[in-house]
């Protein structure tokens, strides 16, 4: 079953969300398997929200165990 994810990320900014997709897509992870859609939307105060839907939960939980959070 799909399922949708979705993030208030208050601490992002257009910087950040840049420097963390160039660093998935360098790590291989910038179109992980099971992820169907994914949008970021900046907000007015400039935080981001992102929202995903992955094929399944099982798949979003292989990307988590794949993405090193720490370097977040």
């Amino acid at each position: 079953m799909s399922i949708l994810t979705v993030f208030s990320l208050p601490s992002m900014n257009a910087e950040k969300y840049n420097r963390v997709i160039g660093d998935l897509e360098a790590a291989g992870q910038g179109k992980p398997k099971g992820r169907l859609y994914h949008i970021a939307s900046r907000q007015e105060d400039g935080s981001f929200v992102v929202t995903d839907v992955w094929a399944s939960a099982e798949l979003l939980g292989e990307f988590g165990k794949n993405v090193d959070t720490d370097s977040q």
